[in-house]
């Protein structure tokens, strides 16, 4: 898609696997600043084409059980980018890893729940701080 369309046109797609229909719908602003947000930082086609060429070429499975530090693996019930799939399985590699799934959130549930998404990280941050 990015190779015939424009960055805006390329993100008015793209939040439709990274935000939930009714998260789209109650927010129509919100989602709109996110648009223009992230048109706004990329600066060319080809650049976000490479990052997701360096997304998909990426393959850490195997190392994900060297990782010592306490982890939170966080995901929304309808990810349509990274399902929660993906995030049992990373969490299953990394050794006492937590996973926590937002139910009804999508890939951006952090932005779609952001009181419950704090809530959840600052108890991991406060439970693992020295």
């Amino acid at each position: 898609m990015l190779q015939s369309l424009d960055m805006r046109a390329f993100y008015e797609i793209n939040v439709l696997w990274f935000m939930t229909p009714e998260f789209m719908q109650q927010h129509p602003a919100l989602v709109a600043r996110q648009i223009d947000a992230a048109v706004s930082n990329n600066p060319s086609n080809e650049s976000l084409i490479r990052q997701y060429r360096a997304d998909l070429a990426h393959d850490a499975l195997d190392r994900l059980d060297h990782i010592q530090v306490p982890t939170l693996v966080t995901v929304g019930s309808f990810d349509l980018a990274t399902p929660p799939l993906y995030a049992r399985e990373v969490t299953a590699r990394i050794p006492g890893a937590e996973l926590i799934v937002f139910e009804g959130g999508g890939h951006l549930h952090n932005v779609e729940n952001p009181q419950e998404f704090n809530r959840v990280t600052l108890d991991f941050l406060r439970r693992h701080s020295l």
